[in-house]
Formats: structure tokens, C-alpha cells, sequence
């Protein structure tokens, strides 16, 4: 490439850049504008109230409505009954009120309860907002060394054009590392339990340190990427080695890719998915429940039955 020509980086794409620039602008803050955190607030909702649909199925009573039920209370308060059998009769019912409480306290804690706690996490997760806010530097980045690369009195495209390749190319890690990390926490729930709330100006202040870890991070990644291309052609200038390689139309496609996955794509796809996540625990917690429930019941059905075949009701 030779450093005296003019050299278009972008081309014909400055406009497409632009709008995603502009959506990415829309989206690093939690409010109105950002049409991604107004889809997964919807999302959030639904499946919120699918959960409370869930919880309406936990149930433990149906034993209350035998027939052998009823004569069992009826023995129980009647004076007339033998003292042994009340005795028995009464542990029974200690046993029924136990075993009632203790799934009560195991599977009648609201569903909702539990995953909204993690649904706010998940929803303040500062990852949705470094997203698109360092997506939102990487296309300024990338205007400025079009515009440099335009500029005749630049002597040093090729360093340019192999900074902006090294940056793309750790910036992809970089972010995959980031949304496995993500989906870890938020998707096998591996975040230990603690309130989620907090007060507004608690909110903004860790929305603000999220800002300022993608500055930090953004600024670290392209200090490493200035690094290693000085490396790179400082080793080239003594070997036959060769500065990293620069293709137009793979470039662009790289650049794109980036953009609208780590802009717009992941950060929808991922809580969505750790949204979804919560909603299928919650569907196993009911028919574990369900399961756990109609034993006990079969279990206490049978020794009120038995209890009931020893006993002789007084005239």
C-alpha cells in the first residue's frame, strides 16, 4: 500500500456506518430511546407473568378434602373416642400439618420472588450498556482513520490500516471472553444471592463505573494494538516479515460483524436467553413440586385410610 496515495478505508459505507453509529448511541443508555431495552422489558414482563401462572399449580390441600380426612378431625374432637386412638390419631394430624408447612415453606415462596431478583440483575447487567458504548467507539475509531488514511500528508497507512486489524481482532475476543462471562453468571446462575435493588443514585453510580470500564478497557485495547503493530514492524524492518495483511472487503465484513453483534445482536440475545433460562427453572421447580406433593398426599392418604379401618366411630 503506498503511503502517498489517498486511500479510502470506508468507501461507499460512511452512510451504513453512520446508522449503526447512531442506533449504538440510542442504546447505551437504559431509557426510552434504547428500543433494546424497551423489546426485553416486554420480554421481562411476559415471561414474569408466564411464572405467576406457574405458581397458581403448587398446591397442597387436596388431602384436606377427603372423606377419610373429615372422620379423622371428627374422631379426633370427639370426647367419646378411645384416648389411645385420639393419641394416634392426633400425631397424624401433627404429621399432615408438618408435612403441610414444610412444603409450604419448600414450594409456596412466590416463583416470581426468586427470578426477579435475577431478572434485575440480569436487566442491570452493565454489559447491555458497555455494548453498545463501545461498539459507539470503535465506529468513531474507524471515521477518524478514514479520514486520516484520506489525508495525502499521512505517510503511514499501512501502520494504520494493521492497527485498526490488530484492534478489530482483540476486540473480538475481547468481547467473547465478555459474553461468556455473561452467560455464565446470568444462564447457570453462578452469582451468589443479594438484593438487587438499591437506590437511584447507587443505580447511576454503577451504571457510570460501567461507563467508565468500557473507556478503560476500549483505550487499554488500543493502546495494546498501537503496541504490537510497533512490534510487529519494528521486527519487519529487520526480517522478512510481513505487517499484518489488509483486505478491504474482509476488513469490512470484520468491522460489520463486530458492530452489529456486539452493538445490537448479543446484547438482546443474551438476556433474552438467561430471561428464558429463569423461566425454565421455574417451569422444573412446579413439577418438582407437583411431584414431591402427590407423594406426600399418597404417602398421608394411606395412613389416614389405615387409621381409619382401626377405628370404631361412638354412637
Amino acid at each position: 500500500m503506498d503511503g502517498e496515495d489517498i486511500f479510502e478505508l470506508l468507501g461507499n459505507s460512511q452512510t451504513f456506518l453512520g446508522t449503526l453509529a447512531t442506533l449504538a448511541v440510542l442504546c447505551i443508555f437504559h431509557n426510552d430511546n434504547n428500543f433494546i431495552y424497551k423489546i426485553l422489558e416486554t420480554v421481562r414482563t411476559d415471561f414474569e407473568e408466564e411464572i405467576n401462572k406457574l405458581r397458581t399449580h403448587i398446591r397442597f390441600g387436596n388431602i384436606m378434602k377427603t372423606a377419610e380426612y373429615k372422620l379423622l378431625m371428627f374422631y379426633v374432637n370427639d370426647p367419646r373416642s378411645d384416648f389411645n386412638k385420639k393419641q394416634e390419631g392426633t400425631k397424624l394430624l401433627t404429621e399432615i400439618a408438618r408435612v403441610q408447612q414444610e412444603l409450604q415453606f419448600k414450594y409456596g415462596v412466590p416463583l416470581e420472588t426468586k427470578g426477579d431478583t435475577q431478572f434485575e440483575r440480569i436487566e442491570k447487567a452493565k454489559e447491555q450498556v458497555i455494548a453498545p458504548l463501545y461498539t459507539f467507539g470503535l465506529c468513531v475509531l474507524i471515521f477518524i482513520f478514514d479520514e486520516l488514511l484520506r489525508m495525502p500528508q499521512i505517510k503511514c497507512n499501512d501502520f494504520l490500516c494493521s492497527t485498526l486489524v490488530a484492534f478489530i481482532a482483540i476486540s473480538f475476543f475481547y468481547w467473547i471472553w465478555v459474553w461468556r462471562r455473561f452467560i455464565v453468571v446470568f444462564y447457570f446462575h453462578t452469582q451468589k444471592d443479594k438484593k438487587s435493588e438499591g437506590t437511584d443514585g447507587e443505580n447511576n453510580t454503577k451504571q457510570n463505573m460501567g461507563y467508565m470500564s468500557a473507556l478503560r478497557d476500549f483505550a487499554s485495547i488500543f493502546g495494546i494494538s498501537i503496541i504490537i503493530c510497533i512490534l510487529l514492524f519494528g521486527l519487519a524492518s529487520l526480517t522478512d516479515l510481513e505487517p499484518l495483511p489488509y483486505q478491504s472487503h474482509l476488513f469490512k465484513i470484520s468491522i460489520f460483524s463486530l458492530i452489529i453483534l456486539n452493538g445490537f445482536l448479543l446484547p438482546f440475545f443474551m438476556p433474552y436467553i438467561c430471561y428464558r433460562s429463569i423461566y425454565r427453572k421455574a417451569q422444573k421447580e412446579v413439577e418438582a413440586s407437583q411431584t414431591e406433593i402427590a407423594g406426600q398426599e399418597h404417602r398421608l392418604k394411606e395412613q389416614i385410610k389405615s387409621f381409619c379401618e382401626k377405628i370404631n366411630i361412638p354412637d
